[in-house]
């Protein structure tokens, strides 16, 4: 099924930019985002439509 996943997209451009380079044809991505947030690591789902 599809999920949705609400992020705030400058968090997720800012992470991308931390730490990978996604690429637009990308459906899941793991994002590992240790500085200075509550949690530790983030995974985040793109679903591309």
């Amino acid at each position: 099924g599809e999920t949705e996943v609400n992020v705030d997209e400058h968090s997720v451009q800012l992470a991308a930019h931390e730490t990978l380079k996604i690429e637009k044809n990308a459906s899941i991505t793991s994002i590992n985002f240790p500085k200075k947030q509550h949690k530790s690591c983030y995974v985040i789902e793109l679903i591309q439509r």
